[in-house]
C-alpha cells in the first residue's frame, strides 16, 4: 500500500511540473500505463486506487486548464471544448482502472479462498488417515476408479 502511494505521488508531482500542453499530452500515455501497472501489480485496494486516481486525474485536468489560463490556444490546437474532452478521457481512464482493480482483487480473493480450502481439505484428509492408521492394523486407500493406491 505504501508503494502505491509513493508511485502515485511521484506521477502527480510529475504532472504538476509540466509547463505546456504538449508536455502533458506527450507523457499522458506513459502515466496511464504507469497507473495501470500500479493498479495491477502493486494494488492497495479499491478505496486507495479510487482516491489516488481521482487525485491524479484532478491534477492532470488542472494542469490542462492552467495551460489555457497561461495563454495557450488549446481550442485552436486540439479542437473545441478541449478541456471537456480532456476531463472526460481522464474520468473514463479512472473508471477503467477502478474496474480493473475490482476484477483483479476479486480474482486474487478467489484464488486465496480456493488455496485455503485445498489446504484445509488436505489437513482433514491427513487427520482421517492418521486416525484410521492408529485404529486399524491395515488401511488401504482406494482411488476414484476403485483401484487400490499405494502411499
Amino acid at each position: 500500500m505504501f508503494v502505491n502511494v509513493i508511485a502515485m505521488t511521484r506521477m502527480t508531482a510529475t504532472v504538476l511540473m509540466y509547463e505546456t500542453s504538449e508536455q502533458l499530452l506527450f507523457d499522458r500515455y506513459n502515466i496511464a500505463i504507469e497507473r495501470m501497472v500500479v493498479c495491477l501489480v502493486i494494488g492497495g485496494g479499491l478505496k486507495l486506487t479510487v482516491a489516488m486516481n481521482i487525485l491524479l486525474s484532478c491534477c492532470q485536468v488542472t494542469s490542462w486548464v492552467s495551460c489555457k489560463l497561461d495563454g495557450e490556444q488549446l481550442d485552436d490546437k486540439y479542437g473545441p471544448d478541449s478541456i471537456a474532452w480532456f476531463a472526460v478521457h481522464e474520468f473514463l481512464l479512472t473508471l477503467t482502472l477502478c474496474a480493473v482493480t475490482v476484477a483483479s482483487d476479486g480474482r486474487l480473493q478467489a484464488e486465496a479462498h480456493m488455496s485455503m480450502r485445498a489446504r484445509a481439505h488436505r489437513t482433514v484428509e491427513k487427520a482421517v488417515r492418521r486416525l484410521l492408521t492408529m485404529t486399524y492394523d491395515v488401511v488401504t486407500q482406494v482411488g476414484d476408479q476403485l483401484i487400490i493406491q499405494q502411499d
